[in-house]
């Protein structure tokens, strides 16, 4: 029962460093860019609410007030009015800001790198672990030489030819491109490092 209990146990450490990385890798490009959106946003609602203040000042105005109010109608008009033309021009310079924004990269900080390799590295010694304890590793690597069996034979003598010329240092820079262009395929790939592997234990 103490083993089903350690499982989750070894993984914790790598989730959390992580979480940890991936919450310090967050874009700052992409905050900047939503913060610009919500106040574009807010400016929209601003320019909506002063032209519906003015709206109704006009509508007051036409029903008929007293000349005392007219005045300070007017001057909540002209207000509404300043809010306006600020907000348009809020709209204006966020339109600029997420413009050059494009033109900006965003830089993680080292640390945020240095964590984040850390957990690729926990999770894989973690996985690992679990795999010998259960027993499931024999099997892992049974389906894995199922799979390559099922290389083709003119890929795995090719894969020879190329892997003998590599370790015997003779190869050409146009046979080094072709090999690095074969080797995009899994199976000539997994070939290839099985050939490798045998000529440099001759």
């Amino acid at each position: 029962m103490r083993v089903y209990f350690f499982y989750p146990n070894i993984l914790i450490l790598p989730v959390l460093v992580l979480a940890v990385a991936l919450l310090a890798g967050c874009s700052a490009t992409q905050q900047i860019s939503d913060n610009a959106t919500g106040v574009y946003d807010n400016s929209q609602a601003n320019i909506t609410s002063a032209k519906t203040i003015q709206t109704n000042i006009a509508t007051a105005k036409d029903k008929g007030v007293s000349q005392t109010a007219r005045p300070f109608l007017t001057k909540a008009s002209n207000q509404a009015g300043q809010i306006i033309t600020r907000s348009q021009d809020t709209q204006s310079k966020i339109k600029d800001v997420l413009h050059n924004l494009t033109k900006v990269k965003d830089i993680t900080p080292w640390w945020a790198n240095l964590l984040k390799w850390l957990a690729i590295g926990a999770a894989v010694v973690g996985l690992i672990v679990v795999l010998i304890m259960s027993g499931a590793l024999p099997a892992v690597r049974a389906a894995f030489g199922w799979i390559t069996s099922f290389i083709p034979s003119h890929q795995t003598h090719q894969a020879a030819l190329d892997a003998a010329a590599d370790v015997a240092g003779t190869l050409t820079p146009q046979q080094r491109e072709s090999i690095a262009a074969a080797r995009t395929s899994p199976t000539y790939s997994a070939a290839y490092k099985r050939a490798k592997k045998k000529q440099q234990e001759i």
